[in-house]
């Protein structure tokens, strides 16, 4: 049982618009090209609106279109869609993909074009982490409020990225066998990918470094690349929760163990503020109180 987390960046985009990976004839290629601006134009205008009600119905037209162009493009004509090819059998009732969107017309666009090339008739779209229900047997799109390749603070966008992957986590504790994820790093918007990582390391702690792995691919190649994750043990994670949220409360940190990581000295302020990072993990991790109640458990 694995869910596979996937950053889109705008890969297919470029893909359908350079021809990479396109069937034969010209006139797909052509044909890609034109659904493509009739895309970029439909989703400018309420673009969450557009793209929830494309993967929730269908039977629509543009819909069918759209899956029946997408369909004969092989797996070159997205990252996403690259990395996803190489971990078949990928999707039935125990697996699940989860396509994580940018906050911006095109990225949204991308994903649901990912999507459907994916699987057409199990895409479906969630307007943020918190409305996500349950992943397997499915490729879901969920939009991340705030992150945007204009937007300077990550700060919102890490906080949706963090209680994504709680939410995930808190999933997985009610599956048999024991649910894997696997983070695709290909595409998606590469600043991100320090924030992604946090992320992946963050999760991985939560499993006492096991059951979350991470790869990459790069364009010229076919092999998938292992990418290492560290990830905190008990005790450290305890320290480290205790830490930002002493900072998160405006308290100086014991330790300054993860300053320039978790928090910064903001000298206009004159005091320590969590980083977009540290507010990620704050979300991401148990709080104080539940966690120190979880090691009281175990050690029991």
């Amino acid at each position: 049982m694995t869910v596979h987390i996937v950053p889109v960046g705008l890969s297919i985009q470029d893909g359908l618009g350079s021809s990479r990976g396109s069937p034969s004839d010209a006139t797909s290629r052509t044909n890609a090209r034109r659904l493509l601006d009739r895309l970029i134009a439909k989703f400018a205008i309420n673009r969450h609106r557009a793209i929830a009600a494309l993967l929730a119905t269908p039977r629509t037209e543009l819909f069918t279109e759209l899956s029946g162009l997408l369909s004969p493009w092989n797996a070159k004509v997205s990252a996403e869609v690259s990395s996803l090819a190489k971990c078949e059998p990928l999707l039935d009732a125990s697996n699940g993909v989860v396509l994580v969107a940018t906050d911006t017309d095109e990225g949204l666009m991308c994903a649901a074009l990912n999507a459907i090339r994916m699987k057409p008739t199990l895409a479906r779209y969630v307007d943020s982490p918190a409305a996500l229900h349950d992943v397997l047997g499915a490729v879901t799109v969920v939009r991340i409020p705030g992150m945007d390749i204009a937007n300077t603070d990550f700060t919102r966008a890490m906080r949706h990225l963090g209680e994504l992957a709680r939410i995930l986590h808190d999933m997985s504790t009610m599956q048999v066998p024991p649910q894997e994820f696997e983070f695709h790093l290909s595409g998606g918007y590469k600043a991100a990918m320090p924030y992604f990582l946090a992320v992946a390391e963050g999760m991985r702690s939560l499993y006492n470094g096991t059951r979350v792995r991470a790869n990459c691919m790069h364009e010229n190649s076919d092999a998938l690349i292992r990418v290492p994750l560290r990830f905190f043990p008990d005790t450290f994670r305890s320290a480290m929760i205790a830490e930002l949220t002493n900072v998160c409360e405006g308290l100086d940190p014991d330790t300054r163990g993860l300053e320039g990581y978790g928090y910064e000295f903001c000298q206009s302020e004159v005091r320590f503020e969590l980083t977009a990072i540290g507010h990620g993990l704050l979300s991401l991790l148990p709080d104080r109180d539940s966690h120190s109640q979880d090691l009281r458990g175990n050690a029991e």
